[in-house]
């Protein structure tokens, strides 16, 4: 997983850049302490991830990623539409949060990388029309290539199932994937790539494996949202 992170790193950076962001004039001193409270979460949620595998440290960059992550997905979870709004708090997200979770979501601890999971659903509800060019590095470096590859955990595969379900269960997130990213001739072709993985994904592992029923279930979503879209006239079916 060492590889997935370090090449979805570099992707990461050329899409925000690695200069951090000046903390700038805020329109109040709340506004300002939410958006240190936010950057130190984030950055104390990336401390120590290169050095998990040394056991001195362990437990305390565990519990330091847990519960920084915690507090992130409950302050996202229950943030007002300021911080959704405000080129502050975007820039901050991808600037942050997104380096945060790169390196959280192929972190070897499941309950890490189940966090990390977690808040990158949130961003994909509320965030997802500043971030489209951070989802198309996290959906095709990593989440694509962690289902693919053969060295992938069971755990982190299943988890990644999770979230592409959660994805797939809203037809117009469906059709937003295929519009934004297969049809720009200067984006990856996320859609046709996720269905073709899931299809892979499903023949290889019994029915009776979790790893089976998840991509065949995202394939019943897909069918039914196309459904969906054809009654909706948003696509004519010769």
């Amino acid at each position: 997983m060492k590889n997935v992170f370090e090449e979805s790193h570099q992707s990461l950076s050329e899409v925000t850049g690695n200069s951090s962001l000046k903390v700038e004039s805020f329109d109040s001193p709340y506004q300002k302490d939410a958006y240190l409270l936010f950057r130190a979460l984030c950055k104390l949620s990336t401390k120590g991830f290169q050095d998990e595998s040394t056991h001195s440290t362990d437990a305390v960059i565990h519990q330091n990623k847990v519960l920084s992550l915690e507090l992130i997905l409950v302050l996202l979870k229950n943030c007002g539409p300021l911080f959704k709004a405000s080129v502050k708090f975007i820039n901050a997200v991808k600037t942050f949060l997104c380096n945060s979770l790169l390196s959280n979501c192929t972190s070897s601890s499941s309950q890490v990388t189940g966090l990390a999971l977690q808040i990158f659903v949130l961003l994909v509800q509320d965030f997802k029309v500043h971030l489209k060019a951070e989802m198309e590095v996290f959906i095709s470096s990593i989440f694509i290539r962690i289902i693919e590859s053969e060295y992938s955990t069971y755990d982190h595969k299943a988890r990644v199932l999770e979230v592409l379900h959660l994805i797939f269960a809203d037809p117009q997130a469906q059709l937003e994937l295929f519009v934004n990213y297969d049809c720009d001739l200067n984006a990856t072709n996320i859609f046709s790539r996720i269905v073709t993985s899931l299809a892979r994904l499903a023949k290889v592992f019994p029915v009776v494996n979790i790893l089976y029923h998840f991509p065949s279930h995202i394939h019943h979503l897909l069918l039914f949202s196309i459904e969906s879209w054809k009654l909706c006239g948003k696509i004519s079916v010769s």
